[in-house]
Formats: C-alpha cells, structure tokens, sequence
C-alpha cells in the first residue's frame, strides 16, 4: 500500500513539472498563424506591428524584420569568397534584395533615409526588356533585430512591438547588417562582342560617401577595369560559354567588399566550325504580319569539311521560354535530339544519321506565329539548297519535324510547292506533331495564368523569382502558344484559325510523308487516373535565424465528364521569428475546383510531357500530343469520343472514312516488355529501327507489333476454354522464338509441343479434377524485341462459392471463380434453390436467385436458411451450399455473426476449429462446441476433391499445399456450414 501511495505522488510530481514546462516553452515561443488577402493588407499589417518602436533609434531607417525576408539577403555581405553557384547573384537575386529593403524602411515619408524606389521592380524589367547588356547594382547598410530568445530586448503588446527599457536605460536590439550584390539584368548575352553599361537609376545604395570606386572582372584574364555609374566598358569574349563576372567595390577606409555571378555567352556566329557543333546565326527573309523571325542553326557535319552534301533538316519544337538554358537554346537544342536518338538504342538509327549532314533549327521565338516560323524555316531550306549546289550535290533533304516543328514544316513544304519554290525534299517526317492541336491539363493552365496574373507580383521579386513569372505570362501571351493549345485563349480565335489555315493547306505532294506517335500503340492510358495529383512539392525560401517561406503547390489531373473535384491549390507563406515570436503569415491562398464538361484527354494515350518549373516540384506525366494528333486522324474533320482516345491505329491495317491517316506510313510507340506512352519526342528501340528504314528508302517496313497489346485477344494466345479433355493454343507468327511454360495447374494437365507458335495441353486421367491453368508465352522478334503473354485457361467442370453480404434483414449473395475469373470456366447456366433445412426463424425467409446473384430476406432477429446453386459447362455440373444467416447486433450497434464460425486456432499452425455463436447477456459471444456435439469437417481443393476430413471440431491444414480450400462443417448431423480458406 505504501509503495503503491509513493507510485501516485511521484506521478503527480512528475506531471505538475511538465505542465510548468510546457508552459514555460509556450511563452518562449509563441506560435501564431495570419491570413490576408491582399499585398496592401500585409504592408498595412507590417506598419502596424512596427508602429511601436522608437524609428529615429533605427540604424539607417531601415529593419529588416519589418520586410518580408524569402530569403537571407545578409549572407551576400561582399565578403569574398571562393566562386560557388551559392554565393553566385544575378538580376533576379539583386530585384530581391532591392524590394526586400524598400519594404524594410521604417518612415514611409522620405526624411532623407535613401531607399530602393517603390517602383524598382517597374525600372528593372524595363532594362531585361531591352537589347542592352547592363549591370543594376545595389549596396545597403541596414538593421536587424539581434537573436536573443532567451531574454529579449524588445517587448511586445497584442501585435506590436515596442522598446525596451530596464531601469529607464533603453535596450539596443539591433545589429547592422550589409548586403552588396551586382549583376546583369539578364543572364545571358547574345554577342562576343559586347558594350556593358552600368545605368544610375540601376544602382542604390545609401552608403554612397564611403564609396571610392568600382571595377569588374569579366573573367576572360584582363583582371579588373574601372566602371563609372553611367558608364560604360567594351568586352571582347573569346568564345561562347559561362563566365564568372566578378565585381569589387573599394571603400574610403581602405576595405573592398564583393560580388560575383556567372554569365553566359552565346555567339550569334555567321560562320560556322566543321568540326563541332557550334550556333550560327540566321535572318529570315519573308516576313509574316511584317515581321521575320530568326534562328540559332546548329549544324553537324558527316564528314566534318564544311560541306553539305546529304541534308536532315530538323526543325525544333515548341519553346516556352521557361527554361532557356545556359546556352540560350531553351529546352529544345540539338544536344537534347543526340541524347533523344542515341539513348533510344537503336544502332540502325545511330548508324543511318552519322551519314547525314543534320541542320537543326532552333528558332529564336519558339512560340511565334506558326507562320512566320514556317517562313523562316523555307529560307532556311533554300539556304541549305544553295550549300548543297555549291558542293556539286543533287541529294535530296529530308525535313524532320519535330513536335509544332512538324507542323511548321508540313505547312512550309506544302507552301513552296503552291508557290512553285524546289524545295528539294524527298521524304517528310512528323514527329509526335499537334496536327490538332496539343493538350495541357485544366488545372496547369489555372495555375499558369494564377503565377502570370492574379498572385501579387510583389512576391515573386521578393522570392528571387521574377524571371519565372514574367517567362509564364509571355508564353501564354505567344500566338504559338494560342495557336496550338485551344484552351489557353479560345476567345482569340487564334487556335481555329490556324487549323482550319492548316487543314487548307493539306500535306506536301512531292514528298513521302511518315509520321510519328509517341502515344500507346495499343491504346493505352497513362499511367494517371482522373482527379489523379500530377504536380505537388514545396518551393523552400529559407531566411536566417529559423525565418522561412516558400510555396506549397498541388495540381489535378481533371475529373472524369460531369464531375466536380480540387484541381489547383497554391499556399505563398513566410514564417518570421523574431526573439520568441514567431508568426506565420499567408500571403496568398488560392483553391479552386475545376468541372469536366467533356471527356478531359489528360489521361488517355498521347506523347506525355512534365514540364520542369522548379527542381522542387514533383511531377508525373500527362497526355500532350494525342494520337489522333499525332497522326492527324480524319485530318480533323472528325469529332472524337473516349473511345476514340483509346482505339488502336495500325499501320499494318490502316483506318479509312472518317478515321483515315493522311501519312504514307507511321508508327506508334511502345518500349520492350511495355504497351505504355512515351515521352513526347523520346526514341526508342523499335520506331528508330523503323526511322532507319524510311531513311534508307525501304518504304515497306511497316510496324506490325500489334499482336502484343492487351485490347488485341484475338491474336494474343488463342484457343477455346474451358478445355474439358484437350485443346490446342497458338500465338501470332511474327516471332522467331518461342517459350511456353505453365505458370499454375501443371496437375491437371499434360503438355505437348511447345516450341513453335502452338501447344497443346491435355487433361490427366483423373476425370474429376478441375481448376485453373496459367500459359505463359515469351517471344522474341526482330522488330518487336522479347514479349511476355499470360493466358488463363479453365481446365474441367466449374468451381465457383457463395459470397454473402449480410445484414438484419437481407443477404445479398453472389457467385466468385474459386480462381481466376469466371468468363473463362464457361458457365451455361444457374440453377439456384433453397434448401429445405429448418433453422429458427427460416420459415419466415424468403430467398430468390438469377444467375449470378441471390437475395435472401427475413425478419430483424436471428435466422439462417441453406441455398444450393448448380453450375454447368460443357464439362460437366458442380454444386455448392451455402448457409445464409443473418447479422444480430448488440447494445452499441456491434455486428455478430449468428450461428456457427470458423476461427484460425492461436499459436498452432493452420489449425482451425469450429465455434458456436450464442448469446449471453444480450452479446453473442464465440464458445466451443459441447463435447456431446457430433463434428465432421471436410476439407476439398478448388478441384473439389476431399483432401482432408476430420470428426472433431478441429482440423489442421498444414500438411495441405497454398491454396483455396473449402470447408463443410456438419454438426450433429444436422447444422452445416461452408467456409472459404485462404492457405498461403
């Protein structure tokens, strides 16, 4: 008793001092959340929550805490160090730094205290606007809070905080910081050749009297020059690529601070190397809407001589502009083709286009006008025609268009021939291109135009991410954009315009013409679901001290048609600690449903695309280029269904009517051992062996590997089941291998044959046995490469059980395979009856069965009645009973099952026992049998044969194979009861 009262007291103690901790830690850090809807809002909050403090006792009129701080500006001090991409700033990162401190100002009435203007950000995308390479620059001094959580030196009211004074003698807070960073607006430079300007409404600072000078380093090895505000500084670069721009400001006192970012060079080149793939420069002529574009050509030569003799003229694809890269291409370059046709492993592809001297064009405007890319890409034709003249060669081109490049080139071809212009071309080729246009999700484009135009532009400057928005919203502006996805603007007209333009033009007549699908060749969906998450992750922006924010962001693939679900949520949020404080403000939160008025495409077969935003994100693929895009089915006259999306196209055997493929030949994709999407533009294996073949001038290869999809039964492996003495199974001839192995049921059957395209499976001499027996088939062809086919054949009478769903009054029956499904026992018919055993309650039950199914109906009290349904199929008849009793239910609601059950025994292997089910005490409850109960348990496999029996009301199923047993339980000769065990 007393070490049991010593217990109590000790616990008491011991949760007394955990709540006195806990309190304690809840006033050292307090945690609160604020939601605004605006970016006024918050400014107004920002004034509020600092209206407290003695501002004229503020270092420079500037706090840090009071800004919304995405990221620790006070790490880019000018303290030098070792070039590292971190420590490494560009014009982004210096916008950051400018309007992080325009809202850091304590006075919003000017005293003298020299901020970054309010209208900074207006001022920096004026210059990125602009054909200048110039520097903005930025050097403050400023205040923060120093990090003391233990005792701090400010205090807070409500929401506000105040100074502090101990003893009527004020506290200092504050610490002073620096940041100091310059770079240019842009990160990229078009020319070698360059004038680099430094603009004074570019450059703040409110340090200006302890600046003696600034000088850069371009790092091409002539170290450091002088550069005026307002001045400017002539670099020669000697060739494209990246280079460390490194820039020091020395001070009065004798000290030099730092900074440094990388910069990349591309050479707008008229002149070309032989030896290397390196951009040249080019103009077009004709203009469109009174206007040329231009383009980077990258050209690789056979024979590395300069000389263009066999030509693949391979026009790119849509650009965004998201992702420009270091050297200025985008995302589609000549480097991304090599890695796309060398990866795919297709050594008759590699081979063939090391003959070829390949001209890719990479457009300077990658979402222009169709049109007038299309103009530029016939200039660049004749270009390549007068090169070939020159070397004395009559080889015909070959165009290559890949994505809207195939549709450009299709239009252009077709063009020249209307305008009687040679363009020289043999053989056209399309690849994976939007015929019909191109698919983006629902939901990507809510979140597109939300970064483009509704979340507050302020945050993506104050996020180091001003480029990103700006790159969205000019490539939903971009009439390529609009021309080839309807959705993003179908009130400018733009889209229909363009198709109906296209389908006026129609294809090039002095050409062969092949198209690509990078969609199912079988039809297949992609590896998404309707309402399936498709984008999801946290874009960090971490500050000092435990400071923190970022972006959560989820997108949705659309729901199925009529259906309403999430398709886009968006959390902008910075978290400031501040001494013991810290409060969470979300600065914008946006959740939007989105509705299928019609069948959404995102799922069904098509090129897939993920579009690489932030490294942060998470993304899985959706349908871009459907294939009836692809291969331009019905030359979009046709208006399809969701059957439509899923219908195959074969080559071997291609449509007519309204489904017709105006291409010579085409192929459709698929990888070894797989049925599924590609990548848009990816190569594989097969289409490139393919593409070899059309790029030789063997035009009868045609892709026959349809025998493989799934939708396909009838040249899968065929054959009658059920099989109920001996049947025959065969695969298509197309394969020079064959393996056939049987996965399940080599007990029931004897095989013969086996090494061809047939085997023959014959049932043992034991007449009784039944049951399921898998096929496996693996194949190897030339051209379709290995393939695995799985065919499930009924061997015998069927098998079937009795599964119940009950309830107080009904059960709801239905008939299960005991394996496999039940199409492939071929069941004739149902014969359902009820059984005349009497239990309490059963003449008050009725029971009715059709088919597949049966309903049993009684009172809400306890009863049970036995069914009986006969199967049959061309082999024979099976019977199976069934006890159909109905749920009780206690005091709370709890669901017992009534009459008799069979429980796993604990702690003895595979042992089961029956039990009976009685109540006590208004529960039921499960007691063992009375040992005057008279107990017979047989066990039969999914054959039906009896493999055990027993005459207690236990029985072990140990020395039994895994498998599907079957359990009748008599009980004194009168109650039974079946059981379905599961033995693994």
């Amino acid at each position: 008793m007393k070490n049991s009262r010593y217990k109590i007291i000790k616990i008491g103690l011991w949760l007394m001092m955990m709540a006195v901790s806990a309190n304690i830690g809840a006033q050292n850090q307090q945690e609160e959340e604020i939601a605004f809807s605006s970016f006024e809002e918050v400014k107004a909050h920002m004034e509020l929550v600092f209206s407290g403090l003695e501002k004229q006792r503020v270092p420079y009129g500037i706090l840090l805490d009071k800004s919304l701080v995405f990221d620790d500006i006070t790490k880019f001090s000018g303290v030098y160090r070792e070039p590292h991409l971190r420590d490494t700033v560009d014009g982004d990162r210096v916008l950051q730094i400018a309007s992080t401190l325009s809202l850091a100002k304590m006075d919003t009435e000017d005293n003298g205290i020299i901020v970054p203007p309010q209208d900074v950000e207006e001022l920096w995308e004026a210059y990125q606007l602009s054909d200048k390479v110039v520097l903005s620059g930025i050097y403050y001094k400023y205040a923060r809070f120093k990090n003391d959580e233990s005792e701090p030196l400010i205090e807070r009211e409500g929401q506000v905080f105040y100074d502090k004074y101990l003893a009527g003698i004020w506290q200092n807070p504050y610490e002073i910081k620096q940041s100091f960073a310059v770079a240019p607006v842009k990160n990229q430079i078009d020319n070698l050749n360059v004038n680099v300007q430094f603009p004074k409404d570019l450059w703040w600072t409110n340090m200006g009297d302890s600046i003696r000078g600034i000088s850069i380093d371009f790092g091409i090895g002539e170290g450091f020059k002088a550069l005026d505000f307002g001045g400017k500084l002539t670099v020669n670069f000697p060739e494209s690529g990246s280079y460390l721009w490194r820039v020091k400001m020395d001070l009065v006192d004798g000290k030099s601070i730092h900074s440094q970012s990388s910069v990349n060079v591309v050479s707008l080149q008229t002149t070309v190397a032989c030896d290397k793939v390196i951009p040249m420069f080019f103009k077009g002529t004709r203009a469109y809407l009174n206007e040329v574009n231009e383009a980077m050509l990258e050209i690789r030569y056979a024979r590395a001589d300069c000389i263009i003799r066999k030509p693949l003229i391979v026009a790119e694809g849509y650009d965004s502009g998201l992702n420009p890269g270091k050297d200025g291409l985008g995302e589609a370059k000549w480097k991304t083709f090599l890695e796309n046709y060398t990866n795919a492993e297709s050594f008759s592809l590699i081979g063939e286009l090391s003959t070829y001297d390949i001209i890719y064009i990479n457009w300077e405007s990658g979402a222009d006008y169709l049109q007038r890319n299309a103009y530029l890409l016939q200039d660049i034709i004749k270009y390549v025609n007068r090169r070939k003249a020159e070397s004395g060669s009559t080889e015909p081109n070959v165009v290559l268009g890949q994505s809207m490049g195939g549709v450009i080139a299709r239009y252009a071809l077709r063009d020249m021939e209307n305008r009687n212009e040679d363009h020289q071309t043999r053989l056209y080729i399309s690849q994976d291109a939007p015929h019909q246009g191109a698919h983006i999700p629902q939901a990507v484009l809510i979140a597109a135009n939300d970064v483009a135009y509704d979340v507050p532009r302020e945050y993506f400057a104050l996020a180091s991410r001003k480029t990103m928005r700006n790159n969205v919203r000019a490539m939903l502006q971009a009439a390529g954009t609009q021309q080839l996805v309807k959705e993003v603007n179908e009130s400018s007209g733009l889209f229909d315009d363009w198709q109906q333009e296209l389908r006026d033009m129609g294809y090039p007549q002095k050409t062969r013409n092949i198209a690509m699908s990078n969609g199912s060749g079988c039809g297949l969906k992609q590896f998404i679901n309707f309402g399936d998450i498709i984008v999801w992750g946290h874009i960090p922006a971490e500050g000092s001290r435990g400071s923190f924010g970022g972006i959560n962001l989820e997108i949705y693939a659309s729901p199925n048609i009529g259906n309403r679900s999430l398709g886009y949520y968006i959390r902008i949020y910075n978290r400031v600690r501040i001494a013991r404080w810290t409060v969470t403000k979300i600065l914008y939160k946006q959740i939007r449903n989105i509705t299928s008025s019609k069948v959404p495409l995102d799922i069904f077969a098509g090129g897939n695309y993920d579009f690489k935003l932030d490294n942060n994100l998470q993304l899985r693929p959706f349908n871009f280029v459907p294939v009836y895009s692809g291969l331009d089915v019905g030359l979009g006259q046709r208006i399809f269904n969701e059957k439509d999306y899923s219908r195959l196209y074969r080559a071997s055997n291609p449509p007519s009517g309204s489904y017709r493929i105006p291409f010579d030949n085409f192929v459709t994709a698929f990888q070894d051992e797989k049925t599924d999407n590609e990548k848009h533009l990816a190569f594989n294996r097969k289409t490139g062996d393919w593409l070899a073949e059309e790029l030789r001038g063997f035009t009868g290869v045609v892709d026959n590997c349809y025998f493989r999809c799934e939708n396909e039964s009838e040249i899968n492996i065929v054959g009658q089941t059920p099989v109920c003495s001996s049947g025959t199974f065969s695969a298509p001839e197309l394969a020079s291998y064959y393996n056939w192995e049987i996965l399940k049921g080599a007990d029931l059957v004897t095989v013969t044959g086996g090494s061809g395209d047939k085997i023959s499976i014959r049932k043992k001499s034991n007449s009784n046995a039944n049951g399921l027996v898998r096929l496996q088939l693996t194949t190897y062809a030339e051209k379709c490469g290995w393939n695995t086919y799985v065919r499930d054949i009924w061997v015998g009478r069927p098998s079937v059980y009795i599964e119940s769903d009950r309830s107080e009054a009904h059960v709801d029956v239905q008939l299960k395979p005991a394996e496999g499904i039940l199409g492939i026992q071929g069941i004739e018919s149902f014969d359902w009856e009820r059984l005349p055993k009497k239990y309490p309650n059963s003449n008050e039950v009725s029971f009715r069965g059709s088919f597949l199914k049966g309903k049993a109906e009684g009172p809400k009290k306890p009863w049970a009645i036995d069914v009986q349904v006969t199967v049959r199929n061309k082999c024979g008849t099976s019977k199976t009973v069934a006890t159909l009793y109905s749920e009780m239910r206690g005091d709370s609601g709890e669901v017992y099952e009534m009459i008799f059950d069979l429980l796993r025994v604990e702690y003895e292997e595979d042992m089961y026992e029956v039990v009976r089910v009685i109540e006590i005490d208004g529960r039921l409850e499960y007691v063992k049998l009375k040992e005057t109960d008279r107990t017979r348990l047989m066990v039969y496999n999914s054959s039906g044969q009896l493999v055990q029996e027993s005459v207690e009301a236990r029985i072990s199923l140990s020395f039994l194979r895994s498998g599907v047993y079957f359990i009748n339980a008599w009980i004194n000769e009168e109650d039974r009861i079946d059981f379905k065990v599961i033995k693994n």
